[in-house]
């Protein structure tokens, strides 16, 4: 059976590109990495343990349900009689409106202000955190004993609300998750502000240190790369000069992935990475069993609690409508995506966290969450994507952008559980201000800036 799934995302990855002609869409890019991953699975190397047919039962039904849902959305605009493929140059999706004596033209552009707050208010985390990692690693402590013994903290506590403990989860990694893709976007497409390249840099290489080696940022920062070049290269000029920085860039951005790799003390890297692609799917085998013991489901809850918990937490802090606990399905959910614990996937590999997006449908209806979720999930993702086609716009690119990222990593988990990154998909809407300009045009046919202002 895995042979058969992998051969159909395979297909489904190839028809993705032969309908758009690039490898960031997302059909081609979800079932490009899923083909990957269950043939990576169906090897079982270094003594991987097999996943049972049910397993494969779900990731079926999963990637239909996403191809449904990219169906859905993609052939109803694609064919609409207003469709228009957008290869403008006009990458702030500037309006136009035709006054008596003038003319009234609106766009939109980062808001760099709010970007640097954003910046300050990651350093004023980072910063004594990095001092205090520094200090751990002259006493000898390696990345590795520094990652899981003095820096593992539970950011899905429901009941820590300690300060520091807060600002990490609803601040910090808020911001670290859009920052890159602000940074990477400027540098391209916007106005290449050297202060907004610097401050990603510096937050960047200070969070790996935070974070004990973590990786998962350095993988963020290379997708935006890559995702914004390959989208931007056929709409604006990018020179030679900025292509070989790029480029450059990507490549330490391989390095840096590889380096901290081996300082987390991971003796042999492509088995680490072996393992990080393809382990998911016999660790969701093995997580799922006691699921399917229970017979209680949880009704999205799983699926949106990067959602429900905020919104849950403000209610049983303030105690309006008389909640001051958690309700009983949102703590039985909480329990079983809590997966830190360590299980065996093989002969001696050990392995926790990653189930990959379809554990989570699962958990809140079973088959048919699955199918549901799934097709909700490849629907949402067409119709970010179609937007960046038919509007092309910094704002639809900077979605699409921490969207993409979901794809690319769906092997760990459905990010929008996480209730920093489910507040970063939010906040990309808000994060540009509209510059409102009233021209005229002179004698000559040229245009005249009367007036600049902000929306």
């Amino acid at each position: 059976m895995p042979s058969i799934l992998a051969g159909m995302c395979l297909i489904f990855a190839i028809l993705g590109l032969v309908y758009e002609k690039n490898l960031y869409n997302p059909v081609t890019a979800f079932f490009g990495l899923w083909s990957v991953i269950i043939h990576a699975a169906r090897l079982c190397l270094y003594g991987m343990y097999p996943a049972s047919t049910n397993t494969y039962i779900i990731i079926l039904i999963g990637i239909i349900g996403f191809l449904l849902g990219c169906i859905w959305v993609y052939f109803p605009r694609k064919y609409s009689s207003n469709w228009k493929d957008s290869n403008s140059t006009n990458i702030n999706n500037r309006r136009t409106y035709q006054l008596t004596d003038s003319i009234i033209e609106e766009e939109l552009e980062i808001n760099y202000v709010l970007v640097y707050i954003l910046l300050i208010m990651s350093l004023l985390y980072l910063v004594p955190n990095t001092i205090q990692i520094i200090n751990l690693m002259r006493q000898g402590h390696t990345l590795k004993q520094i990652r899981f013994s003095f820096w593992n903290i539970d950011t899905s506590d429901l009941y820590n609300l300690r300060f520091e403990h807060s600002y990490r989860v609803y601040v910090f990694q808020t911001i670290m998750n859009i920052i890159p893709a602000i940074a990477v976007i400027d540098l391209l497409a916007g106005k290449r502000d050297k202060k907004l390249l610097i401050g990603c840099i510096v937050i960047s290489i200070l969070n790996v240190m935070v974070s004990g080696g973590g990786r998962l940022h350095i993988m963020y920062l290379a997708c935006d790369l890559v995702l914004v070049f390959l989208i931007c290269r056929n709409r604006i000029f990018i020179s030679s000069k900025l292509k070989k920085v790029i480029l450059v860039f990507t490549g330490m951005l391989i390095v840096a992935f590889v380096y901290v790799t081996i300082a987390r003390d991971i003796t042999s890297v492509l088995k680490s990475f072996y393992v990080y692609l393809a382990g998911c799917v016999p660790h969701m085998d093995i997580r799922l069993e006691p699921i399917i013991a229970e017979r209680d489901l949880t009704y999205g809850i799983a699926s949106l609690k990067g959602l429900t918990q905020p919104f849950l937490l403000a209610l049983r802090l303030t105690g309006i409508f008389g909640i001051d606990q958690y309700p009983q399905i949102f703590l039985n959910a909480s329990e079983f995506m809590d997966l830190r614990s360590i299980v065996y996937i093989g002969d001696g590999i050990r392995y926790n966290g990653f189930v990959s997006l379809f554990y989570y449908f699962f958990l809140d209806g079973r088959y048919i969450g699955v199918a549901v979720g799934s097709f909700i999930y490849g629907a949402l993702g067409m119709w970010l994507y179609m937007n960046v086609k038919t509007k092309f716009s910094l704002r639809n690119l900077l979605v699409y952008a921490i969207y993409f990222r979901t794809l690319v990593i769906s092997m760990t988990r459905l990010q929008f559980v996480q209730v920093h990154y489910t507040m970063a998909f939010i906040l990309a809407f808000f994060i540009f201000k509209k510059k409102v300009y009233k021209t005229q045009k002179n004698e000559n046919g040229d245009k005249i800036c009367l007036e600049e202002s902000n929306g």
